[in-house]
């Protein structure tokens, strides 16, 4: 069987696999920005801060 081209990720749906990518401190203003981006037309001003558990 030839190996693929691509490599394989789990994909950011997973609970597990969003919170590895997304809740760390380092990676905070990643998260706003995603979350400002998917929820712009819904929110009435923009998110400015998260808390990490």
């Amino acid at each position: 069987m030839p190996k693929s081209k691509h490599p394989k990720f789990a994909p950011l749906t997973l609970d597990s696999t969003f919170k590895k990518a997304f809740a760390s401190e380092r990676s905070k203003n990643l998260l706003l920005f995603l979350l400002n981006a998917f929820l712009a037309e819904k929110l009435k001003r923009p998110i400015k801060e998260v808390k990490m558990r």
